[in-house]
């Protein structure tokens, strides 16, 4: 323990004897964190400002695809166009014209309901049997 304390007074001692290792010890690391962070804040502010155009194609005009639609746009992210037809929609991204579509089929709210119900069933039989 003796060499311990001893090893941590000299290098104490020569810390405070090194104005410039000192200063590089704590005032890089703070310089470091502010640029990143500077560099950060201004790519967030571009993403903001810069809102990305998707397709959304509602084939399923169900509750979820309610919830779909509306949780795109609360996100402020992107820029909604619906499009009718899914062939349309296709072509369109083909062409270059847009990077995304986002297609929700028919009877989506419908098949997850079911699938969700058929989980739920299995999962009760297990437990009772």
């Amino acid at each position: 323990m003796h060499k311990l304390w001893v090893s941590a007074k000299k290098e104490f001692w020569l810390l405070t004897r090194d104005l410039g290792g000192l200063a590089v010890l704590f005032l890089m690391p703070l310089l470091l964190v502010i640029t990143i962070t500077l560099i950060q804040d201004n790519t967030f502010k571009t993403i903001q400002e810069n809102k990305i155009p998707i397709l959304l194609v509602d084939l399923d005009q169900g509750t979820v695809s309610d919830q779909v639609n509306r949780n795109l746009q609360e996100s402020s992210l992107f820029e909604i166009i619906k499009e009718d037809s899914e062939t349309n929609a296709q072509d369109l991204v083909q062409k270059g014209d847009y990077q995304l579509a986002i297609i929700l089929p028919k009877n989506l709210t419908k098949d997850l309901k079911r699938k969700i119900d058929q989980n739920v069933s299995r999962n009760f039989s297990r437990i009772r049997g």
